[in-house]
């Protein structure tokens, strides 16, 4: 099962059971044909979403989708449902990033030259994740 975030014209709302070709990228669901490289899936679950409507008058779905008639799916599941934003995933990763080298200074500062153990290097790169508001889970208020 896949789930994601799918958006459509107003009269042409998904409905469970209906097998419809999809393409997936991110946590975005996309009509896409086959043709043009999307594979058919079938809808099992179908949610809209309240909060999503474009200016072309578009409305957003939290859908969940399977490979019709058995098949394995060719694409890749990025995740849950999504808000809409396709990009979460790839910001998530950036923000990490940061925090990797963010904690890298830290001790390269601080430490004297000395490196720290993986543990220690951890908390302080989820302790910089933290900051910048996408947190792993806090084990530590005090980790320096």
């Amino acid at each position: 099962m896949i789930k994601g975030f799918h958006v459509c014209k107003p009269g042409n709302v998904p409905t469970v059971g209906q097998t419809k070709s999809f393409i997936i990228s991110g946590d975005r669901i996309k009509s896409k044909k086959q043709e043009e490289g999307g594979q058919n899936y079938t809808i099992t679950a179908v949610t809209q979403n309240a909060t999503y409507k474009d200016s072309y008058g578009n409305i957003g779905y939290d859908i969940e989708i399977t490979p019709a008639n058995g098949q394995q799916s060719t694409q890749v599941d990025r995740g849950g449902a999504g808000n809409g934003n396709g990009n979460d995933n790839r910001s998530n990763r950036i923000e990490r990033q940061h925090s990797q080298e963010m904690a890298l200074r830290y001790f390269g500062l601080s430490a004297n030259g000395q490196v720290p153990d993986t543990k220690k290097l951890t908390e302080m790169i989820s302790w910089f994740q933290r900051d910048v508001g996408r947190s792993p889970e806090k084990e530590s208020e005090d980790v320096f």
